[in-house]
């Protein structure tokens, strides 16, 4: 445990042990201890004779003779390298993505939650930028789970190096990133910001022999511009970054007051056509397409029409080829 061989430590006192540097600076309480108690327990940082630190915890126990005097002390101490580096795993893992290094999102709540509060103090403003990586999904399928987590590794990294301005960047699931701007100056230099990151994180990068060129979904929302609290925050640039994705991607959105009510007649129509598929308001008609050349008939438009209960009849069309081609 130690490198020490025995007979570099028979015949020599304890605290001329050359692995007991920090026991003798804590020989005079160890002493009063033992005196006074019989016993002393406590952690040290000791040295191997190869000079490496390491914390060891040490249990001192006085032995009596029959007179009632001390005639030895006995030791037993423990190597706790590898119980320190588990412990510290385990803190950095608290706050740290695993992965990349990154906040984790309970961290980044923790920090967004800070943020908040300096700002309510001083007067100052937040932005969050909400990122989502284009496509993610089909190179992970495509690619397999490893490369995906090179390239996430990668992009995390570009991240780092792009944003030194940025107060706090976490990895919050997947392939989905939030930055944190304490005290912004405004909309132009917010702008100026997601152009620059657009352009880097869009080079292209090679991941295990896969030359990838992989784009970003933003959206940015600010405090108290647009939100008074944190958690409208969040939701907010969530949701223009989900607009930006539904845009094609690889464009950054500032949220906007006109964007939370298109995306809440969305969802409406999202559930009402959920509803719809159950209570069999969807109705399918087929407009026959005519070729006028040869005067056949070759292919069908689908028609679905909804009988919405209070909207009335709407359509939907779908191109069918019925048959693909004529003979």
């Amino acid at each position: 445990m130690t490198g020490y061989e025995i007979d570099d430590m028979l015949g020599l006192s304890v605290v001329d042990l050359p692995c007991s540097r920090d026991a003798r600076r804590h020989y005079s309480a160890i002493r009063q201890a033992l005196e006074q108690h019989g016993s002393w327990q406590g952690e040290l940082v000791e040295t191997r004779k190869n000079g490496e630190l390491y914390p060891q915890w040490l249990q001192l126990s006085a032995v009596r003779d029959s007179r009632g005097n001390v005639s030895h002390l006995v030791g037993f101490f423990a190597d706790l390298s590898a119980r320190r580096e588990s412990e510290e795993r385990m803190r950095f893992l608290t706050h740290y993505d695993e992965l990349t290094g990154l906040a984790n999102r309970s961290l980044f709540r923790e920090r967004l939650r800070e943020a908040h509060q300096r700002m309510r103090q001083g007067g100052r403003s937040l932005a969050l930028l909400h990122i989502n990586l284009d496509r993610f999904k089909l190179l992970n399928d495509s690619l397999g789970h490893e490369v995906a987590d090179q390239l996430l590794q990668k992009m995390a990294r570009r991240l780092v190096n792009a944003l030194p301005e940025a107060d706090t960047i976490a990895r919050l699931s997947g392939d989905e990133f939030a930055v944190l701007f304490d005290a912004y100056g405004n909309l132009s230099s917010l702008a100026r910001v997601a152009t620059r990151l657009s352009t880097k994180l869009r080079l292209p990068l090679t991941v295990d022999g896969h030359e990838l060129v992989v784009s970003a979904s933003m959206g940015i929302s600010m405090l108290p511009d647009n939100a008074r609290e944190i958690s409208a925050l969040v939701s907010q640039s969530n949701m223009a970054m989900q607009h930006a994705k539904h845009l094609g991607g690889n464009n950054f959105q500032f949220y906007t007051d006109s964007l939370q009510a298109s995306t809440l007649e969305r969802l409406q129509l999202e559930n009402q056509l959920r509803k719809a598929i159950d209570d069999q308001q969807l109705k399918v008609f087929y407009q026959p397409k005519l070729c006028l050349a040869t005067g056949r008939l070759n292919a069908a438009e689908a028609l679905v029409r909804w009988d919405h209960p209070d909207r009335g009849g709407c359509r939907r069309g779908i191109s069918s080829g019925w048959p693909r081609k004529p003979d």
